[in-house]
C-alpha cells in the first residue's frame, strides 16, 4: 500500500484561493468516504488529502480531481508527496513546524479532529497516531510550544517587516500577551519568515559581535552572538536587529549589518544605530527613550527587582526589560544587571531556547547535507538531535 498526499497551504496559495478549497468537518468526512482510505485535513492555512491505495498514481489523480472540483485554479498551487515524504510532512504539520506561526497550539487538535472524521485503515491509523504522538512530544521537549506570538502580529506586519512601525507590532503582540518579551519576538520573526539563530561558533574577529542581520535576495535572517543568562538582553538585541530590517537599513545589495559591543549601554551616534535603538525600545517598552525611576538612584538590586516585578505587568513591560530601562535611564547598570538574578528563578543560557526553536522550525532537508552540518556546528546542535533533522 502507498501513502499519497495532495494539498495546498499558506506556503503555496493566497488566502482567497485557500478559502475556495476549505472543507468543514462534514465535507471532509464525505470526501474521505469518496476517496477510500483517507483523511482530509482542512484549516484556515491548509487543505491536505492523505490517501492510501495500492496504485499511487490513481490515488493522486483522484485527490487532485477532488480539489479541482472545488476550485479549478488550485491545481497549479498543489503539492504532491508520497510515502516517507508524505509522512514526514504530516509529522511537521502536527508538531506546528509548518504553521504560519511556528508552535501554534491549534494545529494538533485540528489534525486529531481530521483523523477522527476520516476513514483510516491500518496504514493511516499508524501514521496519524505516530504524528499526534510526535506533536505532543515536540511541544513537551522543545521551546516551540512556548512561542505565543499571534498570527495577528504577523498580519500587522503584512507578512513583511519593512516599513512596519514598532508601535504597530507592539500593539499586535499586546493584543494577546501582557508584554513584549524574547519568546514573543522569536515567534513573530519565525512567523514572518525571518530565521533567528544564536551563533555558538563564529570567526575570531567577530567574537565581540552582539548580533547581526543578513539579507539574501528578498529574505532576511538574524544571528545573535552575545551570550546571556537572562532573556531581556537578548530580547533587546533581537528587537534592535528587527529595527534595522524594518527601517530598510539592509537591502538586497547590502549583505550583512553587524552590531558590536553592548548596544544598550553604549549610546549610539550613527543615525542607523540610533533608529534601530529607538525602534527596539519602542517595541519593548512603548517609548523610544524610556525614562524610568530617574528620581530614585538608591535602589538595591533586590529592591529594584521587587519594584519591576510589581510595576512591569501594569505598564506592559517585561520586568527584566524594565530593570534594564532603569540602567538606561540612570546609568546604574550594576544594579540593573544584578536585579535580573532576583527577577528570574535561575540563570539559563538564552541560546539554548533560541536554538531549540530554530532547530525545530528549520526545514533541514531543504538545506542539503553540507549546509545542515555547518549550521548544526555553529548552533551547537548535536548531529543526532532529531530537532535538527
Amino acid at each position: 500500500m502507498r501513502l499519497v498526499l495532495v494539498g495546498t497551504s499558506h506556503h503555496h496559495a493566497p488566502v482567497e484561493l485557500r478559502e475556495r478549497v476549505a472543507l468543514d468537518r462534514e465535507q471532509a468526512a464525505e470526501l474521505a468516504v469518496r476517496l477510500g482510505e483517507a483523511v482530509c485535513l482542512s484549516t484556515c492555512n491548509r487543505t491536505e488529502l492523505y490517501v492510501v491505495a495500492e496504485d499511487a498514481d490513481d490515488a493522486e489523480r483522484r485527490a487532485v480531481d477532488a480539489l479541482a472540483e472545488l476550485e479549478p485554479e488550485v491545481e497549479q498551487a498543489l503539492y504532491r508527496l508520497r510515502d516517507q515524504a508524505a509522512a514526514h510532512h504530516l509529522f511537521r504539520v502536527a508538531a506546528g513546524l509548518d504553521s504560519l506561526v511556528p508552535g501554534e497550539g491549534e494545529i494538533l487538535g485540528q489534525v486529531r479532529a481530521a483523523y477522527e472524521a476520516g476513514t483510516p485503515g491500518p496504514l493511516l491509523e499508524r501514521v496519524f497516531r505516530q504524528a499526534l504522538h510526535a506533536g505532543r512530544k515536540v511541544r513537551a521537549q522543545t521551546a516551540i510550544g512556548e512561542s505565543p506570538a499571534s498570527v495577528s502580529a504577523a498580519a500587522a506586519a503584512q507578512q513583511s517587516l519593512e516599513e512596519v512601525a514598532a508601535d504597530t507590532l507592539r500593539s499586535a503582540i499586546l493584543a494577546s500577551q501582557p508584554f513584549v518579551g524574547l519568546t514573543d519576538l522569536l515567534g513573530v520573526c519565525w512567523a514572518l519568515g525571518i530565521p533567528v539563530v544564536h551563533l555558538r561558533i563564529f570567526p575570531l574577529p567577530a567574537k565581540h559581535m552582539s548580533a547581526m542581520c543578513v539579507r539574501v535576495a528578498d529574505r532576511s535572517a538574524i544571528l545573535l552572538g552575545k551570550d546571556a543568562d537572562y532573556p531581556p538582553w537578548s530580547a533587546y538585541y533581537l528587537a534592535h536587529e528587527l529595527g534595522h530590517i524594518a527601517s530598510g537599513h539592509i537591502g538586497p545589495g547590502t549583505g550583512a549589518l553587524v552590531d558590536m559591543g553592548n548596544l544598550l549601554v553604549t549610546k549610539a551616534t550613527d543615525e542607523e544605530e540610533i533608529a534601530a535603538d529607538r525602534f527596539a525600545l519602542q517595541l519593548l517598552t512603548g517609548q523610544p527613550e524610556p525614562q524610568v525611576f530617574t528620581e530614585t538612584r538608591s535602589f538595591t538590586a533586590a529592591e529594584l527587582a521587587r519594584v519591576v516585578l510589581d510595576t512591569g505587568p501594569k505598564v506592559g513591560i517585561e520586568p527584566g526589560t524594565l530593570a534594564l530601562c532603569f540602567g538606561y535611564s540612570t546609568g546604574n547598570w550594576a544594579h540593573a544587571t544584578a536585579a535580573l538574578k532576583w527577577i528570574y528563578d535561575r540563570p539559563e543560557p538564552v541560546w539554548t531556547k533560541v536554538n531549540a526553536l530554530a532547530a525545530a522550525s528549520l526545514d533541514w532537508a531543504a538545506l542539503g547535507d553540507d549546509a545542515a552540518s555547518f549550521l548544526r556546528a555553529v548552533m551547537s546542535a548535536a548531529p543526532n538531535d532529531t530537532r535538527g533533522r
